[in-house]
């Protein structure tokens, strides 16, 4: 049966930057512990950020501002089967 899991990293919404930092090292971790112990087997993770274009203006003149301003983020991570089923769609819609 098809399941669906959100997580929500909060960690971005502080303007120093550093907490990213901190995340950054810990996310390839998760996701190879994810990898080794199957769970990502017939899976697509979705990695995005809740900012860019519509980021908030106050933070706008910020290093961290200006940097959620330009590089919104979007990333897929596809199981071997998925990526035949739908990785030409997602290559149609880079």
């Amino acid at each position: 049966m098809p399941k669906m899991q959100s997580l929500y990293l909060m960690d971005g919404h502080e303007f120093t930057g550093e907490l990213l930092v901190y995340l950054d090292n810990l996310l390839p971790e998760f996701f190879e512990t994810m990898k080794t112990e199957g769970l990502l087997d017939d899976s697509i993770v979705f990695i995005l950020s809740d900012h860019g274009n519509n980021s908030n203006l106050f933070f706008k003149g910020t290093t961290a501002g200006k940097n959620e301003l330009a590089n919104t983020f979007f990333m897929s991570l596809m199981s071997e089967n998925n990526a035949k089923l739908y990785g030409g769609n997602m290559e149609k819609n880079e």
